[in-house]
């Protein structure tokens, strides 16, 4: 039974508060999974009603069964939840992160045990982290995915591409992720083959498309809790609360990567190349330019000041620049809907570049006493070279530019 026109995905998933919110305040307490079992009864009826076939995500039955895990596989009451799940609704295991066959065969083999209906799997290319694809950490997660998915035996496959705080990222970017992930379920595992079969179909070299994953590579390889290419270019320039998540050697490796994507040339994606190397550049440009005002400030070493003043400038400057490259990719690839976010965000970087700037100068010349936000130690969220929260904490444009939410 694959996905036809006649299937509906209802969705249903992280209702994390399901029935501790207003329903708590008007109805009173009830069963938790009596409500989701509930709702759950109306929205098939109202599917079958026209015809259509329901398939919704799985992470509720386990979350209400786990205390709030849904990848706890081990700790899980298959005999109890198999009475709240739908007869008529197909499951949908989503999981992206795991590098594990055997894990994603375990939860194949648990949601198995809940329900008799074909069981369905859903993967995801990284597409949500900020600008840059993540080609790498989606075929670390995914290869694995799709042999547990051949030896379970689940034949409906879908992978996503969601566009978590912005979209930035181009979906075409992961096209070399999309097509391995292919080839690994249909068994196409020789790597001159894969890159054959890609030029064939895209008209793009492989490896030339994976060099997209390139601004993200300054913390670790392939790592999906590091998006330093979008946090770096927001992080404001005296409250550098981000400024131990900037890896010693970020400047040279963002100079290094942006020759490398000079070099491609392509006919039908030559704009994310320039997009990927106008990031690099301007991020590069930004590097480390908060602590060093910051050092400058603290020594009253005025001369460094001012320099430094000037070099905000030539950050404004490719600032502006990437902004031109990244709104053709946009205008491009999407509806024009959504851009607002993005004129804004840059708008706003542009804008707090200047300020900084102009305040520098103004303290210089003595029209100012002082920087009260370089009279304070920063407070990092990260340790030097390593993250040490999740993940939403640095793909949220509102957390990385300012600590002043409340």
């Amino acid at each position: 039974e694959c996905f036809t026109s006649k299937t509906v995905h209802i969705g249903m998933d992280e209702a994390y508060h399901i029935g501790l919110g207003k329903y708590l305040d008007k109805n009173g307490y009830s069963a938790r999974f009596d409500i989701l079992k509930k709702h759950l009864e109306k929205v098939v009826e109202i599917a079958e009603k026209y015809g259509l076939k329901c398939i919704m995500w799985s992470d509720m039955f386990y979350r209400l069964a786990t205390g709030g895990e849904y990848y706890d596989y081990k700790n899980f009451d298959a005999e109890k939840v198999r009475a709240h799940v739908n007869k008529n609704v197909d499951l949908v295991y989503w999981d992206y992160y795991h590098k594990d066959e055997e894990f994603y065969s375990e939860m194949i083999k648990s949601h198995k045990s809940i329900t008799d209906r074909p069981i369905w799997f859903a993967g995801g290319a990284w597409s949500w982290i900020g600008f840059t694809p993540h080609n790498g950490y989606s075929m670390k997660t995914m290869l694995p995915a799709m042999r547990a998915c051949k030896k379970c035996g689940v034949e409906n496959v879908f992978i996503t591409l969601w566009g978590d705080n912005g979209g930035e990222c181009s979906k075409f970017a992961l096209l070399p992720a999309l097509f391995k992930i292919k080839c690994e379920f249909d068994g196409v595992t020789d790597e001159q083959v894969i890159k054959t079969r890609f030029y064939e179909i895209t008209g793009e070299y492989y490896d030339n498309m994976l060099l997209l994953d390139l601004p993200d590579k300054l913390l670790v390889e392939d790592d999906c809790e590091s998006n330093p290419s979008k946090y770096v270019l927001y992080s404001d320039l005296f409250n550098g609360f981000l400024d131990a998540g900037f890896p010693d050697d970020g400047e040279e490796k963002l100079k290094k990567y942006a020759e490398s994507l000079k070099k491609v040339k392509s006919k039908k994606y030559d704009y994310l190349y320039k997009t990927s190397l106008k990031l690099c550049v301007a991020v590069g440009s930004k590097y480390y330019l908060g602590q060093k005002i910051r050092q400058a400030y603290k020594n009253g070493d005025n001369n460094t000041l001012i320099r430094l003043a000037d070099k905000i400038s030539e950050v404004i400057e490719s600032v502006k620049e990437l902004y031109e490259t990244f709104k053709f990719q946009w205008f491009r690839e999407n509806k024009p809907h959504g851009f607002d976010v993005q004129d804004i965000r840059f708008g706003a970087l542009i804008w707090r570049l200047k300020s900084c700037r102009k305040r520098i100068i103004d303290y210089v010349a003595g029209v100012l006493d002082s920087i009260p936000e370089l009279e304070e130690d920063n407070l990092y969220v990260m340790t030097r070279n390593g993250v040490k929260r999740r993940l939403e904490s640095f793909n949220c444009w509102g957390k990385n530019i300012t600590l002043n939410t409340l």
